[in-house]
């Protein structure tokens, strides 16, 4: 995908981060590009999934839809 001036751009993820006392880790991601409900599905992943997810032990997971080169 080429920007306006021609160079190569990227897609844009939003990252669900945790911060707290058990560490500070990606908890998800969502590509904000592909998926026209970007929003709504970070904050849903946030909500049921942030407060437990264990940094170092649990895996990052992507939602919603993927661009169709990748």
């Amino acid at each position: 995908m080429t920007g306006p001036d021609d160079r190569q751009t990227s897609g844009r993820k939003l990252v669900i981060t945790k911060l707290g006392p058990g560490g500070v880790c990606h908890v998800g991601y969502v590509d904000a590009r592909a998926s026209p409900d970007a929003n709504e599905l970070a904050r849903k992943l946030a909500d049921e999934k942030a407060r437990t997810f264990k940094c170092g032990v649990d895996k990052p997971q992507s939602v919603g839809n993927r661009p169709p080169d990748q």
